[in-house]
């Protein structure tokens, strides 16, 4: 009987350890550009978001996740992990985070086009200066159109972890078996 409590105890540490190490997204949302050309209004502003394995760490300096996906939009063009192309530049990630695991820090870079025209959406801070900036990227780091902001960065926000339906089904298997166990214990003494 007790082996069965036990057995029981560790299929809800297990499912209860899946929600702990569950994907975690971290979604940014840019101020309004204060610098455009057309297409781009004063409306249009950066934002997306970033899927990592786990959280970010406490008192992270120029941490590079491995990141599983991503999407970013400058309000008139999107770039994805699957519409990106990192022939001409390569895609990148980089953050440092506050004592609590809080976003302070970041260059967030991602491209998309060919090797000669990129659409580059860029964002960084702290920094000197801290900008949001959307443009068409050339190859020789020179741009024909930016679009952004300055000194005026956006903010970064989390999702809480959800669980995948397998950790619920553990958890409540496990939480069955608890209380087949209780119930059976509480059978015997009686």
């Amino acid at each position: 009987m007790l082996h069965i409590f036990r057995c029981a105890a560790g299929i809800v540490v297990l499912a209860l350890a899946g929600v702990v190490n569950a994907q975690v997204t971290y979604h940014y949302t840019g101020n309004h550009f204060t610098d455009v050309v057309a297409p781009y209004t004063t409306s249009d502003s950066i934002s997306g978001s970033v899927t990592l394995s786990s959280a970010l760490g406490d008192n992270l300096t120029n941490f590079q996740p491995s990141v599983n996906s991503f999407s970013f939009t400058d309000g008139i063009s999107t770039i994805t992990s699957s519409s990106s192309n990192s022939t001409g530049n390569p895609d990148r990630f980089v953050f440092n985070t506050d004592a609590a695991g809080d976003i302070i820090g970041w260059l967030v870079q991602v491209y998309s086009g060919s090797t000669t025209d990129n659409l580059g959406i860029v964002t960084w801070a702290p920094g000197s200066p801290t900008e949001d900036i959307s443009g068409r990227v050339f190859n020789n780091g020179l741009s024909s159109q930016q679009v952004g902001n300055r000194n005026n960065p956006g903010v970064w926000s989390t999702t809480a972890p959800v669980p995948e339906p397998e950790t619920y089904a553990m958890m409540l298997a496990g939480l069955g078996l608890l209380g087949f166990v209780a119930r059976r214990r509480k059978q015997q003494s009686a």
